[in-house]
């Protein structure tokens, strides 16, 4: 059937949203349609509202998403990525992109590298078949999509950042080999440190499964709003000189450190404080900055891993959502402060942008706030 949706197009950094009503078809053979329940803006969002960030346009932004499936193609998926039917009706999360499954880079186990790779919120729209982002009232799911059941006791706001931020955190940690003695603050990880380097979605979520999974933690950010809600949720503070200089912060040493926010700076002190024979795991760098100094003898004298983590693979998905579905992950609630309706999406990016004291802002296409 036939069905109208309210969709806020994005036209570049100088031209804004543009706010249509388009006609949608039913979903092809593979497709699964959703309706959009709410989608959280994220900081690659931003850096493309802000033209810090290229993409093709016009364009429907938005894949920090949770949505119910309201139709699915006849040779559709049945059933989502833990084994459990799926049907409409049904509560879902989803990767952020769809892979092809039989390329070079799908084989090597990173289909996030895919050569046929779509990213949701990240295409150009086109026509009905471009309807993939968050800033919709629907959502368009194509095959190669790792899908997942949220339960119904996980809020929207502990959901939405599911398939970005705790994914991305999953896939992290894995990298830093920070997976024994999860789900019970055991003290199976007693004595084993790690620093998070910047208090963003990803820093803070890193922190809550670090903390849930019995780690020492520590953070550092330069904003004191930031750090505030790191110290809530278990982080030891890792101070810094007040004109943002990490030649003068703590000297102690750390078995992991994970680099969340993508500055030069930061992955230059991250380096300084990843103890001999440490890890030092790098995420944020997602933008282009300045070259950073980089000492190889330093690398090999000191045993350092370094680690790049690039989005993630299907199973960070799945642990991802399993994790939210613990009562660890209720410290995360409050991450998203305030929900926009979809017309008023350009008044969320501004709130967004102008004030730190949101780590989210969500948008609920189609819905009362």
């Amino acid at each position: 059937m036939k069905r109208n949706a309210k969709v806020a197009l994005f036209h570049g950094p100088s031209r804004g949203f543009e706010h249509l009503e388009l006609v949608i078809d039913e979903p092809s053979k593979s497709e699964i349609l959703v309706e959009i329940i709410g989608c959280t803006i994220c900081g690659s969002d931003i850096h493309t509202v802000t033209g810090r960030r290229s993409e093709p346009t016009p364009t429907v932004l938005g894949h920090e998403m949770v949505g119910r499936v309201v139709e699915m193609g006849r040779e559709a998926v049945r059933v989502d990525a833990r084994g459990y039917s799926l049907k409409e009706g049904d509560r879902i999360t989803w990767s952020l992109s769809a892979s092809c499954g039989h390329c070079p880079s799908c084989l090597r186990n990173l289909p996030q590298k895919c050569s046929k790779l779509m990213k949701y919120g990240h295409r150009m729209y086109r026509d009905q078949r471009d309807l993939v982002g968050g800033f919709a009232q629907y959502c368009t799911l194509q095959p190669g999509t790792t899908i997942v059941k949220i339960a119904d006791h996980v809020s929207d706001e502990i959901a939405c950042p599911a398939n970005c931020a705790t994914a991305t955190v999953m896939a992290a940690l894995e990298a830093a080999h920070l997976t024994a003695g999860k789900w019970n603050a055991s003290n199976s990880n007693a004595g084993q440190s790690v620093l998070i380097v910047g208090a963003g979605m990803l820093g803070l979520t890193a922190i809550a499964v670090a903390r849930a999974w019995g780690y020492a933690v520590g953070c550092s950010d330069i904003d004191s709003d930031r750090m505030q809600i790191a110290r809530k949720l278990g982080a030891e503070q890792i101070d810094l000189s007040h004109d943002g200089d990490h030649e003068n912060a703590s000297s102690r040493e750390w078995d992991t450190v994970i680099e969340m926010s993508g500055t030069s700076q930061a992955v230059e002190f991250g380096m300084r404080m990843t103890r001999v024979g440490g890890k030092f795991i790098l995420v944020g760098s997602v933008f282009p900055d300045r070259p950073i100094a980089l000492s190889p003898e330093q690398v090999v004298r000191r045993c350092l891993t370094i680690t790049g983590v690039h989005n993630y693979r299907p199973q960070h998905l799945v642990e991802a959502v399993e994790f939210l579905e613990t009562e660890h992950a209720s410290v995360l609630h409050d991450m998203v402060s305030t929900w926009y309706p979809l017309e008023q999406v350009s008044e969320a990016f501004s709130e967004t942008c102008s004030s730190r004291k949101h780590v989210r802002v969500g948008i609920r296409p189609g819905s009362r706030v």
